[in-house]
């Protein structure tokens, strides 16, 4: 969850109309625009205008933006050629002041420019986060990163050699992991970013993705269930942030309760592998209940150890566990909440306060209103 001022929640809880803006930098960082506070060649429709984000995807952010444009300096720079970043923000006013959120770091991957006249267009933005810089910018040789260093040193290698047009920033939860890694090499034409540096942070059991303000984050996924719920919905008391009848789908078929890691690296002599269970007596999908022992085979390339494969293992359950079932509802915006947060919805038909791990969301940035995809954990 974001950590914004108390004026900012407050007004949030009062549910106080929000301002969106996008501010725009060239493709070496420098300032261009601002829709709020400098619109001179571009202004955006918040209307219709989506950021979104999804915890089971490499690219974890996307956004489509729509603006009124009337000069050619403005069509240039919202041309996805010019490698233009877009930083949308929702704000309200705080103590006579507005106060912004970060909604992501963007680039337009498809700009559609429809003249509304001789002087006006209006361009929609199909855009990526940081993800498509690194993606897109494969090697043409082989490239090595030597043994022995800790994964977050390794990651900071490829990151170097690879991020284009930005200064990469990796933040981390635990600089000093105990686990070192093997001489690795990549090949040419290989993804940088799904084929190095989620491998490398799946290695030692870690979730790695660009967060709102376009640093990398490498940190461990912590059980749902151990973490204080960011907030709490359909309180008998009265909350109403909830938005009509949510929709429950459950899936048996694509939810396990354990998950098994075979090591598949070329130099071992002999099959090493982990099993991790979901042990919580209160989860629904607990090995004990229903479903039983029902795992997920996964494979990966730079294990070398059965406790490697159980971090592994465990990072992947952390993600898995609980999907017996999904709940998609329509929420009054709460520009605070990220995927990977814990909320908490209260079922008046059961009279019980169940507990869901968002992995996706989408905010309108003129609506007042986002879309939520929670996994049951309780």
């Amino acid at each position: 969850m974001l950590y914004l001022s108390d004026g900012f929640s407050e007004a949030v809880r009062r549910h106080t109309p929000m301002t969106a803006r996008v501010a725009a930098y060239d493709s070496t960082g420098k300032y261009i625009a601002d829709t709020f506070y400098d619109p001179r060649w571009i202004r955006l429709l918040g209307q219709g205008s989506t950021v979104s984000y999804d915890q089971d995807n490499n690219e974890r952010s996307q956004a489509s933006l729509n603006f009124l444009v009337d000069s050619v300096d403005g069509l240039a720079m919202l041309d996805s050629a010019a490698y233009t970043e877009l930083r949308p923000y929702l704000g309200v006013e705080v103590d006579g002041d507005m106060e912004w959120a970060p909604m992501g770091v963007f680039t337009a991957t498809e700009t559609k420019v429809n003249p509304l006249n001789d002087t006006v267009s209006m361009v929609n933005v199909q855009c990526s986060d940081r993800t498509e810089r690194i993606s897109n910018n494969p090697w043409y040789k082989p490239f090595a990163v030597a043994s022995g260093l800790t994964y977050y040193q390794a990651m900071a290698l490829v990151l170097a050699d690879r991020a284009r047009g930005f200064t990469p920033v990796l933040i981390t939860d635990d600089a000093t992991s105990g686990l070192l890694t093997p001489a690795m090499k990549f090949n040419e034409n290989e993804d940088p970013w799904a084929g190095a540096i989620v491998r490398m942070a799946e290695a030692q059991g870690s979730d790695v993705y660009f967060d709102r303000e376009g640093s990398i984050v490498a940190r461990k996924l912590l059980d749902p269930g151990k973490v204080t719920p960011a907030v709490t919905l359909n309180t008998p008391n009265g909350d109403h942030s909830q938005l009509g009848t949510p929709t429950l789908t459950s899936n048996r078929r694509q939810t396990f309760s354990g998950v098994i890691c075979k090591a598949e690296a070329p130099w071992l002599l002999f099959p090493v592998s982990a099993t991790v269970w979901d042990d919580d007596p209160g989860s629904p999908t607990w090995r004990n209940g229903p479903m039983g022992e029902r795992p997920l085979t996964i494979t990966d390339s730079l294990a070398t150890t059965q406790a490697q494969c159980a971090l592994i293992a465990q990072a992947r359950l952390e993600k898995i566990k609980g999907q017996a079932e999904d709940l998609e509802l329509g929420m009054l915006r709460d520009p605070r909440l990220e995927v990977g947060d814990t909320i908490e919805r209260y079922s008046a038909a059961t009279d019980t306060l169940n507990m869901y791990r968002l992995v996706r969301l989408s905010f309108d940035l003129g609506s007042g209103t986002m879309q939520a995809t929670g996994r049951r954990r309780r």
